[in-house]
């Protein structure tokens, strides 16, 4: 399996749950708020989906973690490529088009807001 950097926003995530365990985590929990404890409940949903003891280790972590649960979808597409599965199947578990995860893959970002943005065009009259 080759070495992928991992990311700063999730490097405590990884410490604790492991590569595999922080791509299942990111898929179940990212991009939404998570509060951390130091004395989660059995029944919440983090201690049911890493199990009690790393959602302990998660809470002992918790100032060094992200109230916001980082998405991170470049790593992950990459982690799932290194673990050998196929492009379609990292976009079925991903839930994201094949060719979005090519390019995951290929290092090619989505334009952001500022990027789609079409150039000012003078032959057209400002209306304020």
């Amino acid at each position: 399996m080759p070495i992928i950097k991992t990311p700063v926003q999730v490097a405590p995530f990884v410490e604790v749950l492991g590569v595999d365990g922080t791509v299942d985590f990111l898929l179940a929990f990212g991009g939404a708020e998570l509060a951390f404890s130091k004395s989660p409940r059995e029944t919440s949903k983090l201690s049911q989906h890493v199990g009690h003891d790393k959602a302990k280790l998660l809470g002992v972590a918790a100032a060094r973690l992200p109230t916001r649960i980082p998405l991170q979808k470049r790593w992950i597409a990459q982690v799932l490529d290194a673990q050998g599965l196929s492009r379609a199947d990292i976009a079925r578990r991903m839930r994201v088009q094949d060719k979005t995860v090519r390019r995951y893959l290929k290092g090619e970002y989505a334009p952001t807001s500022e990027e789609r943005q079409r150039p000012f065009d003078d032959r057209q009259p400002r209306l304020i």
